[in-house]
């Protein structure tokens, strides 16, 4: 396990809650930093994890894939989804009409996101922050093909990634700079922000870091202690000056692109786990935050939106709403995300393991 990156995750998602509660962060766009950022792990951590799994198309081997994901994140989007329908009934007051089933559907096969924001508030309907999951399931779905196809390019050195990298960093820019001239500025938050075909950059790029990083990983042995002590904070202080400069950054850039570079940089260095900054990130906690920070950035709006039905002063709400959503996020992960993923993936598996083993001994005692 990456445990600077798992903890790196609820950092993330934490900054999405704080876009969502606490305005004083608006100017920043926080959430949408945080988005990118889980778009480019996510990339990178399945490259690391299955890039060698995928040098043939094999039906088994993307069927399992595609299982395994679907056990993460379906059974949380499922419980969100289920517990954002009262509040959309009573408290938003929404009517039963042929929108709210579009979207109740839409939303059960995680295709929300296709929708763009002129055709009502599908991408956003229900549980708003699930529009991320289907962008997700989108990146799942093409993510074998893609490691196939930049295998039997055999783009094998690390020189050649990076420069890969960078010359899709450049055509990006280009592409969105030329797009902006021939869309219509309320599609921009749709088409840049949660269209899963162009988001698909942001995973892509976390791809082809991940296949960057597997294959040129120094061994723990030989890791220079003082030189990730440097790079890691150096990588922070590059965040910090990144979102510093943001405001200034033209937003069809700022709902994806600009940040892109920073996590790369960021992402790659604390892969390693070399420095003291990945060390504390190492700590149980942080780690189980980490663990648990998909339920948590899945829960947050829900508690925040139900909290704020009982005004009770702006401190309390974000004390109730801030902790409220990690002790429920921690509660959901152990109990629920966690049970219901492993029975999901593994199982048949166990099921059809335990059946031969009382096959072998029922046979055994007959002899």
């Amino acid at each position: 396990m990456l445990k600077s990156l798992t903890s790196f995750r609820f950092f993330a998602a934490f900054m999405v809650y704080l876009y969502h509660s606490v305005g004083l962060f608006k100017n920043f766009q926080f959430g949408y930093i945080g988005v990118s950022f889980f778009f480019v792990l996510s990339g990178f951590i399945l490259a690391y994890n299955y890039h060698s799994k995928f040098t043939e198309l094999n039906k088994t081997t993307i069927q399992n894939f595609y299982i395994a994901r679907l056990a993460k994140v379906y059974p949380v989007h499922l419980l969100t989804l289920g517990l954002s329908i009262p509040y959309v009934l009573l408290i938003s007051a929404r009517t039963l009409d042929r929108d709210f089933f579009t979207g109740l559907f839409a939303n059960l096969l995680m295709i929300q996101s296709f929708f763009p924001l002129p055709f009502g508030t599908m991408p956003y309907s229900f549980n708003s922050v699930s529009w991320s999951l289907s962008d997700e399931l989108f990146f799942y779905i093409m993510f074998p093909f893609v490691v196939y196809l930049l295998q039997k390019l055999k783009i094998n050195t690390g020189a050649l990634k990076i420069l890969i990298i960078i010359l899709a960093f450049i055509c990006m820019i280009f592409l969105t700079t030329f797009s902006t001239l021939y869309r219509e500025a309320k599609l921009d938050d749709w088409y840049y922000y949660v269209f899963p075909i162009f988001r698909a950059f942001d995973f892509v790029i976390g791809i082809l870091v991940g296949m960057l990083f597997a294959t040129k990983k120094v061994q723990e042995n030989h890791i220079n202690k003082s030189l990730f002590n440097l790079l890691e904070i150096f990588s922070l202080c590059l965040l910090v000056v990144w979102i510093s400069l943001s405001p200034y950054i033209s937003q069809v850039f700022r709902f994806s692109i600009y940040y892109v570079p920073m996590w790369c940089i960021l992402i790659y260095i604390f892969a390693y786990q070399g420095g003291f900054v990945s060390k504390a990130l190492s700590n149980r906690l942080f780690v189980l935050l980490g663990e648990a920070s998909f339920s948590f950035y899945m829960i947050h709006l829900l508690v925040i939106n139900y909290v704020g039905v009982y005004p009770m002063g702006s401190l309390l709400n974000h004390l109730i709403t801030f902790f409220g959503s990690i002790l429920l996020s921690i509660l959901i992960y152990l109990i629920y995300e966690e049970p219901l993923r492993k029975k999901i993936r593994f199982g048949a598996k166990n099921k059809e393991k335990l059946q031969y083993q009382t096959f072998m001994n029922n046979t055994s005692s007959l002899k």
